[in-house]
């Protein structure tokens, strides 16, 4: 008996850690989704800053802001936040928050684009997709305070060493 329950931990003890691998694999692919959007934004928004700055018409400019802080910036930070604690990456509410997030940013991208430009029949895309924009925050920061706690939910590679 005692040495059945030796043998059933000493196989647990030598699977757990492939399993817990795995897991955080899967956790952090919606930080590494974040990150890869991220960058796709950053060589938009780089690329129309320097369009602008070419053709000396600064229409755009509150278009290549936005681009640049909530597509790029942002992304990248939720991005690292979610690959650093898997637990709250690996929950709904972060596929969620993912998917509002990178549906309503070019709803909203493009209907500023054309209000900008004299086209405010597009004003309700723009309201609408900031007001979803907006909400995919909050379910971020509700991911974030309920599921992000000291000591439980960092990355620990081999010989316990902590990777940031």
């Amino acid at each position: 008996m005692i040495f059945s329950i030796v043998r059933i931990n000493m196989v647990f003890m030598l699977v757990s850690p492939n399993i817990l691998k795995v897991e955080r694999g899967r956790a952090k692919m919606i930080g590494i989704r974040f990150i890869k959007m991220a960058v796709i934004y950053f060589v938009i928004g780089v690329s129309m800053g320097l369009y602008m700055s070419i053709v000396h018409s600064y229409t755009l400019t509150s278009v290549h802001v936005h681009i640049n802080l909530l597509g790029w910036v942002s992304m990248a930070i939720i991005g690292t936040v979610y690959c650093l604690f898997p637990a709250a990456a690996s929950t709904k509410l972060a596929k969620v928050q993912f998917w509002l997030y990178n549906i309503f940013l070019p709803i909203m991208m493009i209907g500023l684009a054309f209000v900008v430009n004299g086209n405010e029949a597009l004003i309700p895309a723009v309201a609408v997709g900031g007001t979803i924009l907006v909400i995919s925050v909050i379910l971020l920061a509700i991911n974030i305070i309920i599921h992000v706690k000291p000591g439980t939910n960092h990355n620990v590679g081999p010989n316990h060493t902590t990777y940031l």
